[in-house]
């Protein structure tokens, strides 16, 4: 249940973020209208469903495939992982914003959190790029740097660093920041870090971290000899995730004796190789600006690539391509090249990638440089970036890419048999790439080259195609906690309220439109609606409420309204204004959210251009969902037609009798069932009927009265 406490940090930065320009961050979006479409980050989206609507006064985004909607801390909170203070912290980072409060993520004992993951790996940056510019230590490092001809502006872009040629570097380092702490008079803990004013070492945000955290991060390992640093005398390369927070590291080797010649962090909470792409953070924009996206596999291939213009490149981490990579890049832009070195290796790699995106709605090209350059020897050569472009510009389609190497093995083989064999394994794995569903234009390209080049007819060939077998499962919905994906797109559930019985379309719909008005209008709490007299039995007598004392949350049977409209109710008896950003950002549920932003866009439909009239509007669908709880009232009681279609109750089972003794046995009033559920049954004795008649008025009371039982003659 909402609480709504005083929140000034959370409307503060709500207020003073653009949601078009932070959700553009991540997600390729167009104007349509009034509004901007993209592909849902949150589902495999294939067609523009995601909406960011600004001009309704409240700034919300919604999907109208998969139903999720927030605002901006929901989003971030949603798309990055974060908690909600992590995500407040954020955006108001993002705003220039300065929080009045600050909240610390508890911990049990001995608990790491990702929190503690970001600061060790920040701390350890800090120290690399230090060691860097150190005139003894990082001596080398700026050797091997000049040497590769990485310029001043990229070393400072990409944060290159330099881990020191020692095994306890990470843990002098972290000595001498809690000996500076201490000298600052913080006191120091067990473990060596500040201790928070809160009495936790590990929990605040301004504490540093433990070994513990260190190595959870991969920083650090354990070995038969105590802990040691991951990275000794290495030039450092740190990964940063999209918000250009480092996440892990790449360490090159300098000696030459050393193996390997490049090692990464291994794989951690914050960590994974199949879902990170090197320079993200840097290349995000481009990429979404210039529609394309450019795939390659090295660290210096992407810095080469960015010092010399090409800024939207990034690169796979010592993996090939996955469908978690497609997926990201899918959301930002429109086309993806590989671009690999000519070697067999890079061709062997950009088959794999091929294979990734086949299966994906993207345009995806191949791009193969000439004479075996990798794109940093290329851009280096006199007269190289223009040679880099003509190579891009002359990518070709993934499918014709497939036919061309094809076309070369083919003509390469002697024999009949190694031709039908080299055949048969293409249209197998043309098959098994999904063959069957891609666009009919494509699809006639492979055939008719795959007839030119072999000399059999189209349709020959297209017969020949073996049976697609099972699709593959990918279990790429849960990480390697086995955490399910919905959970850590921060979707949480909703409160286990069983399914009220007898909530018939017909009061459905007018709970939808009532509730729908609320939302979008907001200075309706207030707005007086003509109600019986509780105090009358007869209904004749007249009093006038505001509609939020005369409709309470019980007057809705459909759960998800209810919750809805409890939020709202709840903040106008906190003295607040229902605004729907205020509601949104109570409501704890992602399906609520997203049933609420439908519900504030058919209010904004529905609202008219003149005030009264919404207001006129306004109360007519209270008196409409008044109407229908008459209607319902004079229904035969335990009638199968007060029951909707979609009701929850199966043939086999009892459905209690409205009214019945059964029904009125909770003390919790704030649960009974609403006063229109209770009228007498004819099986009931007058002291039962009785009961009945007094509880069904208080409850009256409480929900406020049926204005349909006012005679038309004295409605206004």
């Amino acid at each position: 249940m909402a609480s709504f406490l005083p929140n000034a940090d959370r409307d503060r930065v709500l207020d003073a973020t653009d949601l078009i320009g932070l959700v553009g961050e991540h997600v390729a979006l167009r104007p349509k209208g009034r509004e901007h479409l993209g592909l849902c980050p949150f589902h495999d989206d294939r067609s523009p469903s995601f909406a960011v609507v600004t001009h309704k006064g409240t700034p919300f985004y919604k999907c109208f495939a998969c139903g999720v909607g927030g605002n901006a801390i929901d989003f971030v909170m949603n798309f990055h992982k974060m908690s909600f203070i992590d995500a407040l912290k954020y955006l108001a980072a993002r705003a220039g914003i300065e929080l009045t409060q600050r909240s610390e993520r508890e911990h049990r004992d001995g608990e790491i959190g990702k929190d503690d993951l970001y600061r060790a790996n920040q701390l350890a940056l800090k120290l690399y790029r230090r060691l860097l510019n150190d005139p003894t230590d990082g001596e080398v490092a700026r050797g091997v740097i000049a040497k590769r001809r990485i310029a001043p502006a990229m070393v400072e872009a990409f944060q290159l660093g330099y881990a020191p040629d020692r095994r306890d570097g990470i843990a002098s380092a972290l000595q001498r920041a809690a000996s500076h702490a201490a000298s600052m008079g913080k006191e120091i803990g067990r473990d060596g870090s500040p201790i928070s004013p809160s009495g936790s070492s590990s929990g605040s945000s301004g504490s540093l971290p433990t070994m513990e955290a260190f190595v959870a991060a991969g920083v650090v390992r354990n070995g038969s000899n105590g802990r040691a640093d991951l990275l000794r005398h290495r030039l450092v390369f740190p990964i940063c995730d999209d918000l250009g927070r480092p996440i892990a590291f790449g360490g090159r080797k300098i000696r030459d004796e050393d193996e390997p010649k490049y090692l990464n962090s291994p794989e951690s909470p914050l960590f994974h190789k199949s879902k990170a792409l090197y320079g993200i953070h840097l290349a995000k924009q481009s990429i979404i600006k210039s529609g394309t996206a450019i795939v390659t596999e090295g660290y210096t291939d992407v810095i080469a690539c960015h010092e010399a213009g090409f800024t939207n490149v990034v690169a796979t981490l010592g993996t090939a391509l996955t469908r978690d990579h497609a997926r990201l890049l899918r959301r930002l832009c429109n086309t993806v090249i590989l671009l690999f070195d000519g070697d067999t290796a890079g061709m062997r790699a950009a088959d794999r990638g091929v294979e990734v995106f086949f299966q994906e709605t993207i345009d995806v090209k191949v791009c193969m440089l000439p004479d075996e350059f990798d794109p940093d020897e290329l851009l280096r050569e006199p007269g190289g970036p223009e040679i880099f472009r003509k190579a891009l510009d002359g990518s070709i389609d993934s499918l014709a890419y497939l036919v061309r190497r094809f076309r070369a093995e083919y003509v390469a083989k002697d024999g009949l048999s190694a031709k039908q064999q080299l055949l048969e394994g293409l249209l197998r794995k043309l098959v098994d790439l999904g063959f069957s569903s891609v666009a009919g234009v494509r699809k006639r390209y492979v055939l008719a080259s795959l007839a030119s080049l072999t000399g059999f007819a189209e349709r020959e060939i297209e017969a020949a195609m073996p049976e697609a077998r099972p699709t593959r499962v990918f279990a790429e919905s849960r990480d390697a906690s086995g955490s399910d994906e919905s959970e850590e797109h921060g979707a949480e559930r909703v409160a286990d309220e069983s399914p009220i019985q007898h909530c018939s379309r017909a009061r459905r719909e007018a709970e939808r439109h009532l509730l729908a008005m609320l939302l979008a209008n907001p200075e309706s709490a207030d707005l007086p609606v003509a109600v019986s007299d509780p105090d009358d039995p007869s209904g004749i007598s007249r009093v006038s409420l505001p509609l939020s004392e005369a409709c309470a949350p019980s007057a809705f049977y459909d759960p998800q309204h209810r919750a809805i409209y409890r939020t709202w109710h709840e903040c106008v008896e906190a003295g607040r204004k229902p605004t729907f950003q205020l509601v949104l950002a109570e409501l704890a549920d992602s399906r609520l959210k997203g049933l609420a932003s439908d519900l504030c866009l058919l209010g904004e439909s529905l609202r008219e251009r003149d005030e009264r009239a919404t207001l006129d509007r306004i109360r007519t669908a209270s008196a409409d969902l008044e109407q229908v709880d008459r209607r319902e009232r004079r229904r035969p009681v335990g009638s199968l037609s007060s029951v909707s279609s979609g009701s929850s109750v199966s043939s086999g089972e009892r459905v209690e009798p409205v009214g019945s003794p059964s029904s009125l046995a909770s003390d919790d009033s704030s649960e009974r069932e609403p006063a229109s559920r209770l009228a007498p049954s004819a099986d009931l004795s007058p002291a039962s009927a009785a009961r009945t008649a007094q509880e069904r008025l208080r409850l009256l009371k409480e929900r406020g009265p049926d204005i349909t039982r006012v005679p038309r003659r004295a409605r206004n």
